[in-house]
This record gives structure tokens, sequence and C-alpha cells, in this order.
């Protein structure tokens, strides 16, 4: 069986094999938090782990879903998006720009890499992560994927945390989505495992992209991970003045989601909806320019000094709706100015 365990502190020398003595593995062991993930072969062992001095907390796995609408619906965004101001001035993606995409697997020719933390191999049997990469690709078509397979039909939150960390400092990865998520036990403050993990990965320069999730319209429904508060939560578009009734709200008076996008898209004969394709449309966006902009903080300015304020709550619409045209403008203006000042 699989444990994770939040500990005190990291784990020194002598508590390393202290836990092994138990017959357990370490399978994980956080870059950014005091936790761990063990495989242990006997159960009878648990409460004596949580017994131990530097352990705090132990849990099994939480399984989660893909954050995919009910229903199902060429590239065809409802409301209506395009990638035609991107191209205009060559933002592709190009430049070795890595995008992680954290999900069900990628069956695409386009992954340069691919890792299964779900014993099952790297093939997407449920097509989620599938339409996920084919969503950042539109936008940004020379983006590299990387492609880390959590779950099958769901997601489990060890995987996804040995993921993130796999991306972001195995892989160097630039830009990681995750249209994933678990529902709190109790309401998720940010504070959580994952949301420590996904915060301490994009101070270290990358951008996390996460689906806010499928629970609305109450207030107070946000998936984990999208309560961490440096990533960009992503809620999903009905029209072009109206989120989605089950798009997740956050707290009334806060600030998540940051940014609604369109929450469906038809790509041939295939629908996708969901905060699960509102998420990747962002992450598109952003893996297009990243690699044209020298501070990764221009991209979170552009991104949120562009959107259209649509007349909601911050708690129900962020900033407001991704405007993809007003977004490259911010970007072109200001690498434009940088390049200027170096001149000077």
């Amino acid at each position: 069986m699989e444990l994770i365990i939040r500990l005190k502190n990291n784990l020194n020398q002598d508590e390393i094999q202290i836990i092994k003595g138990f017959n357990a593995k370490i399978t994980f062991q956080s870059a950014y938090i005091p936790l761990i993930g063990i495989s242990l072969e006997n159960p009878a062992f648990i409460n004596d782990i949580k017994k131990l001095p530097f352990v705090m907390t132990v849990r099994s796995p939480q399984i989660g879903e893909y954050l995919e609408g009910d229903f199902l619906t060429t590239f065809f965004f409802t409301p209506f998006v395009s990638r035609k101001a991107l191209s205009q001035y060559n933002y592709y993606g190009w430049g070795d720009t890595r995008v992680a995409i954290i999900d069900s697997g990628v069956n695409r020719p386009s992954v340069v890499e691919h890792i299964d933390y779900t014993n099952t191999g790297h093939n997407d049997i449920f097509g989620h992560g599938s339409y996920v990469a084919d969503i950042i690709k539109y936008f940004a078509k020379g983006a590299n994927l990387y492609s880390a397979k959590v779950g099958n039909d769901r997601p489990d939150d060890l995987a996804v945390m040995r993921a993130l960390e796999w991306a972001a400092i195995e892989k160097g990865v630039h830009v990681i989505n995750l249209s994933v998520g678990f529902k709190p036990v109790s309401r998720c403050k940010g504070d959580c495992d994952m949301a420590q993990i996904i915060n301490g990965i994009v101070n270290s320069g990358a951008v996390v992209i996460v689906a806010a999730g499928n629970d609305g319209p109450k207030n107070n429904t946000l998936r984990c991970p999208s309560c961490a508060s440096s990533a960009i939560t992503v809620g999903a578009l009905e029209d072009i003045n109206k989120v989605f009734d089950y798009s997740s709200r956050g707290p009334v008076g806060g600030s998540k989601p940051n940014i609604v996008a369109p929450g469906r898209v038809q790509i041939d004969e295939n629908g996708f909806g969901g905060t699960s394709c509102a998420s990747p449309v962002v992450a598109g966006s952003v893996a297009a320019v990243i690699s044209s902009v020298a501070d990764v903080n221009l991209v979170y300015k552009a991104l949120y000094d562009s959107a259209n304020d649509i007349g909601l709550s911050k708690n129900i619409q962020g900033v407001g709706a991704l405007n993809v045209e007003r977004f490259v403008e911010v970007i072109k203006n200001e690498t434009m100015d940088s390049a200027r000042e170096g001149q000077e």
C-alpha cells in the first residue's frame, strides 16, 4: 500500500533508516516541503509510523477527478477565441519552451517524454490528457510537451505531487497544466500539501495553471490544488459575459479563480469541456509567449492586466475573461520597451 507522510522537518539519515525499518520503501521525497511517499508491505505498521516523533500525519493518497464537464458538445471554442494574434507576432512557443501535462497520459507524437506513475503504461486510455495537449498545441504549436500520467480515469494525488517535482526539477519545464482536482476533506485554504509544492515551483520560476473545478455554482467550491496562492486558477466561460454554473467559485471576497477562459471546444468531431478545457487555453497562450519575455512575472502582469472585466464578483471571474489579443499586445509592447532600454 502507498502512504503520504507529512513530516515536522526533512528527514535525516537516521530517520530514513527508521522508516525503512518498517520494511517500507520511500518512493517520493519532496524538494519543496517536508513530505514523503512510501510503499508499505504490512499495514500493521501504520500506527507505529504515526507515533514516530518526527511524523506529523500519515494518510492514504487521495483519488481525484479530471475536470471535464458532463457534456461533449476544426478547433471551435465557445465562446470564440483565436490564436491569430499570437501567430501574427510569431508567438508559437519556439525556443525549447517546455510544457508539462499532468493528466491521464497523452497519445500524441508531439510529446518529447512520457513518464507513468500508474504502472499501466503511458498511453491515454481515457482521452482526457490528449485533448488537453491538443488545446495547448493549438495555441503554442512550437512547445515541447512532457506528459506525466497520474491516473487512468481518475488521478492519484501522490502521483500528481511526484509528477509536479519531476516536471519542475528534472525536466525544467516552463509551464505546467493541471486539469485535475481533488475534493478536500475540509475547505482548502491553500495550505494543503500539493498547493505548497505548487507555490514552491512557482517561486522557482515556472508557471503552474490549474483548473478551478466543476462544483459550482455555490461559493467556496474550489478543488485542490486550485487553491494554491501562486497558481493561475482558471474558471470556465459559457458565453462572452457568462461563467458556467458548474465552474467552481472561490470564497466570497477572495480572488480565486484568477481568470476565466472558454469552457467548450470542438476538435474535429469530438467535443471537450469543463474547467479542464479552460485551463489549457490559458496554458497554451502563456506557453506561446513565455520564451519571448525576460521576466516571467511579466506574463502574470500581462495576463491579468489584459483580461476583460465581465462584471461578476471576483470569486466567480477573478480579474475577468482571457483576452488573447490584448494579452499579446501587452507582451509585445513590454518586450519592445525592454529591448529599447537595453540599447540605451
